[in-house]
């Protein structure tokens, strides 16, 4: 005796060897996929990390170039004057501070952050305020509709000089 297959059996073969090689393309393109989002995500990561990176030291740049000054500004004074002395701690005290934010990563910059808020909210509040106020002033003084401006005394606010002496 002879097996032979019907054709449905046939068909019902040929539908599940179908459907085996197409889970097992799914399965490779969600694997391909997913590694192409971890490939992906990492180097967002690195890229980011970078562009931090530059960042941090951009402001640390800053932070030193204002103790460059202090430092200037105390050499100007009376020498050792309360001021100068005092002046020369605080252009150390910020040149220090530059130094550790080059030297920190971010992970830690964020964790030593978070500390302070939760140890001194108020005066993280205040110097937030404080450098929001500061960086709109700066903001405003560097728009180019400031520079051409002229000051907001309008004629009409100076007399003319045909007017005097006439009662």
């Amino acid at each position: 005796m002879t097996t032979s297959t019907s054709p449905i059996e046939k068909g019902a073969e040929k539908a599940k060897s179908t459907a085996r090689a197409a889970k097992s393309r799914a399965k490779d393109a969600v694997a391909e996929t997913r590694e192409a989002a971890r490939d992906a995500a990492t180097e967002a990561r690195a890229r980011a990390a970078d562009g931090a990176d530059a960042a941090k030291d951009s402001v640390a740049d800053a932070i030193d170039s204002t103790a460059d000054r202090l430092d200037e500004a105390a050499s100007n004074m009376t020498d050792d004057s309360p001021q100068a002395n005092t002046t020369a701690r605080v252009a150390g005290s910020v040149s220090h501070a530059a130094q550790s934010l080059r030297d920190a990563d971010f992970a830690t910059l964020g964790e030593d952050l978070g500390d302070l808020a939760r140890r001194h909210p108020m005066a993280v509040a205040g110097a937030a305020a404080i450098a929001g106020f500061a960086l709109g002033r700066f903001l405003k003084s560097s728009s180019p509709q400031r520079r051409g401006a002229r000051s907001d005394v309008t004629p009409h606010h100076i007399p003319d000089a045909s007017h005097r002496g006439r009662a």
